[in-house]
């Protein structure tokens, strides 16, 4: 789970400096765009920006949503396989008493 929030934090950082720096610096000059760059003004930036964290938090809340029921499953699993370890232990305890008599 934090390699998932690691990561899409990193992604975030990464499409906020894209965003937030001048279309100028983020393309080459010498690459052919095939749209008009000078057209996304400051108000089509901070657009996106919210978009952006809009997806950015509606993915965490599902991951979040997806991963609760996931640990519990775990955590309940985990429990009860540790206690069929100990019975499984106290029957073989029991085992070699027997075998030794």
């Amino acid at each position: 789970m934090d390699k998932v929030i690691c990561h899409i934090t990193w992604l975030w950082k990464r499409l906020e400096r894209v965003v937030s720096s001048p279309l100028e610096k983020t393309f080459r000059s010498d690459w052919p765009l095939t749209y008009n760059w000078h057209v996304l003004t400051e108000e089509d930036k901070q657009w996106i920006s919210e978009r952006l964290e809009k997806v950015e938090t509606t993915l965490l809340i599902e991951f979040q949503r997806w991963a609760s029921p996931a640990e519990l499953r775990r955590r309940s699993h985990d429990a009860a396989l540790r206690a069929l370890d100990a019975e499984v232990e106290s029957l073989s305890d029991r085992l070699k008493n027997l075998e030794g008599r």
